[in-house]
């Protein structure tokens, strides 16, 4: 699935993200670090394999309609800007979380 707009497009997370996600994380690492409670994951070293694995569980999670996760880029030059998902999702409501961060 891919929403455009002007200058985004948001998309479905796949492994092809891993190696931009991983640069996010590296970048924004102490950031991250400082929310141990709700991104505890961000207290280990962060490793590209580990990125790789994130982004073969969002296609799991997609698929299985648990979690729908997606990369922001721009238009211009497909650079990634940010990402979004939509979590503890209850279909039958429907409702869920929303998580989202920018690089």
């Amino acid at each position: 699935m891919n929403i455009e707009t002007t200058r985004t497009t948001i998309s479905d997370t796949s492994e092809q993200d891993a190696q931009d996600i991983f640069q996010a994380i590296l970048d924004s690492i102490e950031t991250l670090r400082a929310f141990p409670a709700s991104i505890p994951w961000a207290l280990d070293e962060p490793s590209l394999e580990q990125t790789r694995q994130f982004c073969l569980f969002a296609q799991q999670t997609r698929e299985l309609r648990h979690d729908l996760i997606h990369t922001i880029r721009l238009k211009s030059n497909r650079q990634m800007v940010g990402m979004i998902g939509l979590h503890k999702i209850d279909w039958s409501v429907p409702r869920f979380e929303i998580g989202f961060g920018a690089t």
